[in-house]
């Protein structure tokens, strides 16, 4: 009995971390540059997503640094170290409603 129950809290915990995995993403910082980590500092991403520091303060001087992204949990991921974040602006949706358009006469 004792096995199953802590059988059943290990699968319990897996399934809560994959959730939250999957709630990430990867991105890089393309402003400002040199990132700082600094409360209240606002920077994009190369999606155009904007986001902002929050109560944090680190001294990253980082150009261009790879992320990750967790917006369920609302934290970051740099260099090692793991921030709070909060999203400010969604990444712009694309304009190209239909990128390949039919020709008259052609078939799919």
């Amino acid at each position: 009995m004792r096995l199953t129950r802590i059988v059943l809290i290990v699968v319990l915990m897996l399934i809560a971390t994959s959730v939250w995995a999957e709630d990430c993403f990867e991105s890089s910082i393309v402003s400002p540059s040199p990132f700082m980590g600094s409360d209240g500092e606002i920077f994009k991403l190369t999606d155009g997503s904007q986001w902002k520091v929050r109560f944090e303060d680190e001294y990253l001087y980082a150009y261009n640094p790879k992320v990750t992204i967790c917006p369920g949990t609302g934290k970051m991921t740099i260099k090692g170290k793991t921030l709070k974040i909060e999203a400010i602006k969604p990444p712009p949706k694309s304009e190209l409603q239909n990128p390949f358009p039919l020709v008259p006469g052609q078939d799919r």
